[in-house]
């Protein structure tokens, strides 16, 4: 579900969800994208995201 969007999101060098936590935890690497657009685009989704580091 979040694959299309995340994939077609300029600037993501690469990104991995660990399935396995209960959190289901976004990791995202990116030299050039402000955590607010990544936030934006995933709301749009209706997913909550927050920066944890």
């Amino acid at each position: 579900m979040v694959r299309p969007v995340l994939d077609e999101l300029l600037g993501i060098e690469a990104w991995d969800v660990r399935t396995e936590s209960p959190d289901k935890l976004l990791t995202i690497r990116s030299n050039s994208l402000q955590v607010s657009e990544i936030q934006e685009a995933l709301s749009e989704l209706g997913f909550e995201a927050k920066q944890v580091a």
